[in-house]
């Protein structure tokens, strides 16, 4: 599968198919916080729903189209549209009956996410019906959060029976130690992550885990899970071996989550909890030039040779804490290019009341004459 912005006149050919209405949620507000209770309804009442076909057009249109496409193929569309406020409006998500539970929609939710950062937004909102079940689950599963809830917007319609849940992605992390009941996402997050390696190298360290496997690993190799809204998306895993010498086994983040932060903010999160470091090492694939940016650019390491680790040939990556002469000299460049920086601004304020004076002067001759 390959996600691909569609523009121009590329062609979008995925249709809406029906779908069941088997129960509703139901939004609850504490005055805080949302919560939800679940409605299901008996075999009797299940009933069937499809949403009228759009006519989306990407040369004359200003939403954002992100296909997922299998070949030629699209099996999955999201539509995205600028919104006034902070967040990007998730207008629509479809994928193909016969592809989903594959990945699609998460997938497509997680380039959402990325554009709508890069754009400059805290994130996606988007509003699924209440008796739409489906759609709702899914949208918290995938780390979005209740945050409205509409029951007024079908008064005077057909479906006045019906309301409007607002769901919020946001570029929200937390994180917590992982316990042998996470073994099951953590899989999921090590194969997500490490599935295009292994393909590439034969194997991959973590990638093909059983659950027993992985049991082990959390109680030999603790391990801090990367939390998105309510979604476990990465894996962060470090080994102290005394003296402020630390060795980061594993920083995983899931493929339709990377690019967005995360990885940086569970290293900052691992640094928050080292108080002590002094020396932090980490090994990553040699020819991934992705990789070596992210360490080398993002988080401030320096490579330091290479090695072989499960055949595969890795460059070793080391970062050291600065000495304090080190970080006063630093802060005293930054205090000189601050100074520079406002004397440049000096200057050109003085510029700009030197022409508003000019210019009056020549006014004054223009009216003398």
């Amino acid at each position: 599968m390959e996600l691909k912005i569609i523009k121009g006149t590329n062609r979008i050919d995925i249709k809406n198919e029906p779908f069941d209405l088997f129960g509703r949620m139901i939004p609850k507000f504490d005055g805080k916080t949302w919560r939800y209770e679940e409605e299901l309804w008996t075999p009797e009442q299940v009933t069937e729903m499809c949403f009228p076909q759009e006519n989306y057009n990407p040369q004359t249109d200003d939403n954002t189209y992100v296909g997922a496409f299998e070949e030629d193929k699209c099996i999955g569309l999201a539509v995205l549209s600028d919104d006034m406020f902070k967040f990007m409006y998730l207008d629509d998500l479809k994928v193909n009956s016969d592809c989903r539970g594959q990945g699609v929609g998460t997938a497509l939710i997680g380039k959402c996410f990325e554009i709508a950062l890069s754009k400059g937004y805290r994130g996606l909102y988007t509003i699924g019906q209440d008796n739409n079940l489906a759609a709702c689950r899914f949208y918290l599963k995938n780390g979005f959060k209740i945050g409205g809830f509409d029951n007024t917007v079908y008064s005077g319609t057909s479906q006045e029976d019906k309301a409007d849940i607002y769901f919020y992605l946001q570029n929200e992390v937390s994180f917590r130690m992982a316990t042998e009941d996470d073994a099951r996402d953590l899989v999921d997050i090590y194969n997500d992550a490490f599935e295009k390696d292994n393909a590439r190298f034969g194997s991959y360290p973590g990638y093909g885990r059983t659950l027993e496997e992985m049991a082990v690993s959390i109680k030999e190799h603790p391990k801090h899970m990367v939390i998105l809204g309510e979604k476990p998306v990465g894996v962060i895993s470090y080994s102290h071996s005394g003296r402020g010498r630390y060795n980061v086994g594993c920083l995983a983040i899931k493929e339709s989550y990377q690019r967005i932060g995360l990885g940086t903010a569970a290293f900052r999160h691992m640094l928050a909890l080292c108080k002590d470091w002094q020396e932090i090492t980490l090994i990553t694939p040699a020819d991934k030039p992705a990789n070596q940016k992210f360490y080398e650019k993002k988080l401030g390491f320096e490579a330091d040779g290479e090695l072989i680790y499960e055949d595969i040939r890795c460059t070793r990556y080391v970062k050291t804490r600065p000495s304090q002469d080190e970080l006063h000299k630093d802060e005293a460049s930054k205090e000189a290019l601050r100074q520079e920086e406002l004397r440049k601004e000096e200057i050109r304020h003085a510029i700009g009341e030197l022409d508003d004076i000019i210019a009056q002067l020549e006014n004054q001759e223009c009216e003398e004459e």
